[in-house]
């Protein structure tokens, strides 16, 4: 009664899907990872690495002080050289500036993703901050407003030079900021990209884009990838912090910019909240919060340890082209296990109602173990494994177990109605116990049969192959004495053949009407 061959498989055919995916740089550290992200219906993206390619490029250097030239070079070049760890964005300025300056460094403030800013001060030349404009000036921002949002609305980043005070310098905090000069960045939209969002569009899942960038810029280059409805952006500064409206505003809004990495964690909840099966990538250690929460986390090989350490994913080649793979082996996995299930589950549902049959009528029980050793192999385990390896792309739809027991239990009364009535035939008729219970397994495998042939709809060479091969092994246990000995088959002599052919013949069509009657019920 227990479907134990249901558990190898499942466990069985998610290792073979991590192999699969292994050959496409994929590490699977969880093993129903692939399973997961085949329900997702929400996918939260990175722009910096995951659409566009991360390799930044500072492309340009506008002035709004009268510094010299020089002056701002060599600010520039002793900042990104002073600070302890290097993100993109630092790195893209420091391969303008390969060689450190003869400045003594007094103090640093590395880049926070709360601040979105970091700096330096100097003995000689104070202090100085590089970061995004409107939060280095404040409420000052209007004054280069226009200018940054001209640069954004190409999908270009741009960052603040500034000097500021060195005492307010020393204590992280930045008042009074004096503007310098406006640094460009460019950054290339990843070639597979594009496919890659489309592939999403087309099967439904829904695309948000969480980034710690300008808004406008993340919408630009969103925009330029082909992401559906990119121009709806939001500045997460401006969300509540209540649930409710946030869930709104996570449903509203396809890019958030200049998020926090609290406020990942909490978009990532408020889409959890509306239904949505969300998956989460990411390559930082402000990520983690949220590839944590995420019902998928997806970490990029060249993030932080961090964050590979809690996702359930990592893409060894940090492209995330690569999920659409992921997919589809997830959603083999779930479509062909349906259908399995089916199987086993009917073999379930039937020997407990044979069993409940049998102890209240108090007759010998049809099937022997061994009977069941044959059926089982050849109508469920064996043709179970192929079917849960052929190809599945049908999108995977919510209510697992409820359509497995919508066929399962039809199946299953349907088995054990044919076997009993074969059974109580043959028995009453005078026939030996051994020879009703051979007319039974006849039966029972030949309805079983039918039903393996319905399973594997739609059929093609290779699955009429396997049905045929079942058949074929199936009659061999009737027809050589090999067979007979081994499952204990009585078939010299036997009458009612035919009645068994009948009985098997009804199935497909008793189980065509039970399945109408049960959807139109259910």
């Amino acid at each position: 009664m227990v479907p134990e061959g249901l558990v190898l498989l499942t466990s069985a055919t998610f290792v073979v899907a991590i192999v699969k995916l292994a050959k496409h740089r994929t590490l699977v550290q969880e093993l129903p990872a692939t399973e997961v992200l085949a329900r997702v219906d929400v996918l939260c993206l990175d722009k910096t690495g995951t659409i566009t390619e991360g390799d930044l490029e500072l492309i340009g250097i506008n002035m709004i002080a009268e510094d010299p030239k020089e002056r701002v070079d060599n600010v520039l070049a002793g900042v990104v050289h002073a600070l302890p760890s290097m993100n993109p964005t630092q790195q893209a300025i420091r391969d303008q500036y390969e060689h450190a300056p003869e400045l003594e460094v007094t103090h640093t403030v590395p880049f926070s993703s709360d601040k979105k800013w970091s700096g330096a001060a100097f003995e000689s030349e104070g202090a100085w901050v590089i970061g995004a404009p409107e939060m280095i000036l404040q409420d000052d921002y209007e004054r280069v407003r226009r200018d940054v949002e001209q640069e954004a609305s190409q999908g270009r980043r741009v960052l603040l030079l500034a000097q500021v005070s060195e005492a307010e310098f020393h204590e992280g905090r930045v008042q009074h900021p004096r503007m310098v000069a406006m640094l460009i960045i460019a950054d290339r939209i990843r070639e597979e990209a594009p496919a890659a969002l489309r592939y999403f569009a087309q099967e439904g899942v829904t695309i948000k884009i969480i980034s710690g960038d300008n808004p406008i810029t993340v919408s630009a280059v969103a925009t330029r990838a082909g992401v559906q409805d990119a121009e709806h952006y939001i500045d997460a500064r401006q969300l509540s912090d209540d649930p409710q409206v946030l869930a709104d505003a996570a449903e509203q809004y396809t890019v958030f910019g200049r998020v926090s990495p609290q406020q990942k964690k909490l978009l990532v909840q408020a889409l959890q909240a509306k239904g949505h099966t969300v998956a989460m990538t990411g390559d930082g250690v402000n990520d983690v919060l949220a590839l944590k929460e995420a019902d998928c986390g997806i970490a990029m090989a060249n993030g932080s340890d961090a964050a590979k350490a809690v996702s359930q994913l990592v893409l060894l080649t940090s492209d995330f082209s690569v999920l659409p793979r992921v997919v589809m082996e997830g959603r083999k996995i779930i479509n062909n296990l349906e259908k399995v299930s089916v199987l086993f589950l009917s073999k379930t549902v039937y020997s407990v109602l044979l069993s409940i049959i049998f102890s209240c009528i108090l007759m010998p029980y049809p099937i022997m173990p061994i009977h069941v050793t044959l059926i089982g192999a050849l109508m469920i385990g064996i043709p179970a494994f192929f079917l849960a390896m052929s190809p599945n792309r049908d999108r995977v739809s919510p209510g697992f177990l409820k359509r497995v027991l919508k066929s399962a239990i039809p199946n299953a009364v349907i088995l054990a109605g044919v076997t009993l009535t074969m059974f109580l035939y043959a028995y009453l008729s005078g026939l030996h116990t051994s020879e009703a219970r051979t007319l039974a397994v006849l039966v029972l495998g030949g309805s079983s049969l039918v039903v393996l042939t319905r399973i594997a709809r739609p059929l093609n060479g290779l699955k009429i192959q396997l049905v045929i091969a079942m058949l074929t092994l199936f009659a061999a246990a009737f027809l050589t004495p090999l067979g007979n000995d081994i499952f204990m088959l009585t078939v010299r002599e036997l009458p009612h053949f035919l009645s068994a052919f009948v009985l098997v013949m009804v199935t497909w069509p008793l189980l065509s009407i039970s399945n109408r009657l049960v959807n139109r019920i259910v």
